[in-house]
């Protein structure tokens, strides 16, 4: 069953001008989430909900390499009697349209894929106001959630660093 956490599994923030002389892609792991993927930098954390208390606490991992673009990875983790939805399309659905509303984007494009060997669903939403747009991968595996995105300016959504981002994301064990 999809609760109402839907609206705030993502809210974007723009991204924080970086020096470019500072980029280098390096994989980053989180064994602790079950997870690694290529950043362009090293990814800031935080998290929103207390372990242990909260029916669901969201980590999350991001770069925001230059005024132009971000990249993050969220982990939605759940508590004691509560468990992740099912990989359902009504669920990605779901998934999808929340994390458009929590970023103020629309979505243009929605559909089945398979990211990091498991069924999950890939999504492109526009903010043409604030010229962001967004490559979304969400996964539901291992009883976490899991949103991948890239976005920047017009043209990211598909473009190099975007598909970079997306394949180098995986499932990995502690």
């Amino acid at each position: 069953m999809m609760v109402g956490w839907v609206t705030v599994a993502l809210v974007w923030f723009a991204p924080a001008p970086a020096p470019a002389a500072d980029l280098e892609w390096s994989t980053f792991r989180s064994p602790d989430h079950g997870f690694s993927v290529d950043f362009p930098g090293a990814p800031t954390r935080k998290h929103s909900g207390t372990p242990g208390k909260d029916n669901m606490v969201e980590y999350e991992f991001q770069v925001a390499p230059d005024s132009d673009s971000a990249f993050e990875v969220a982990v939605l983790e759940f508590g004691t009697g509560y468990k992740a939805p099912g990989p359902t399309a009504e669920n990605y659905d779901k998934l999808v349209q929340g994390y458009a509303k929590g970023s103020g984007s629309t979505v243009r494009t929605q559909k089945p894929r398979t990211i990091a060997g498991r069924r999950g669903v890939e999504a492109i939403s526009d903010d043409d106001k604030d010229n962001m747009h967004h490559l979304i991968d969400l996964v539901i595996a291992n009883g976490r959630v899991y949103i991948v995105v890239s976005a920047g300016s017009k043209g990211h959504e598909t473009g190099d660093d975007a598909i970079r981002f997306r394949d180098s994301f995986a499932l990995i064990s502690k």
